[in-house]
């Protein structure tokens, strides 16, 4: 939520899609816990395999659906913004693939092989690189509140110096042209060119 914040993706479809993709994923990871807790019953005698059979199933549609609901959208809200580096975008756009094909490739298995669960620890780290690049970039960002103080564009001497990239940005080309200008924030400053 705080990447789609703060790369001001909140009225973008990747930033909407990011959001339905980690409700997605919270979805699934509850269905998978049901399915633990009913193993706990013995109360009819068939509940642990029912259960495990909905576990199987559940961590199916992890691989398939869920982590590809999230990663894919990220991955282009990272690449549409500065606040994290591009390399992380692209990652998360090759994990979104990864699981998506190893979910498809194992979809006959009754379960989903050991290799596949561990692979999708890759994730841990990249979640953590993640998180330190975000920290270590956090004094450079300005907080949420500047984004919501500075006005939009107040003329065309502003427009002009924005156009000409006097508040950091480069002559509006790139992932920020086809934004509006309302959205279109330098880093250091957080003025809205």
């Amino acid at each position: 939520m705080t990447i789609v914040l703060r790369a001001g993706a909140t009225v973008r479809l990747a930033g909407w899609m990011t959001l339905f993709g980690a409700a997605t994923l919270m979805t699934v990871s509850l269905a998978e816990i049901v399915g633990y807790i009913g193993a706990l019953h013995t109360s009819p005698a068939a509940m642990a395999e029912i259960s495990y059979a909905l576990i199987s199933a559940v961590q199916h549609l992890y691989f398939i659906v869920a982590a590809p609901a999230l990663r894919l959208p990220l991955g282009l809200v990272i690449l549409g913004s500065a606040v994290l580096p591009r390399i992380l975008g692209y990652l998360a756009l090759v994990l979104a693939a990864g699981y998506a094909l190893a979910g498809v490739i194992t979809l006959l298995d009754l379960t989903v092989p050991a290799a596949v669960q561990i692979s999708a620890s890759v994730q841990v780290l990249w979640w953590l690189a993640a998180a330190g690049t975000f920290i270590m970039r956090a004094r450079e960002m300005p907080s949420p509140e500047v984004f919501r103080a500075v006005s939009p564009s107040r003329g065309k001497e502003r427009r002009d110096a924005c156009d000409r990239g006097v508040f950091g940005l480069r002559a509006r080309r790139g992932p920020t042209a086809l934004m509006p200008r309302s959205e279109v924030r330098t880093h250091a400053t957080g003025k809205v060119c």
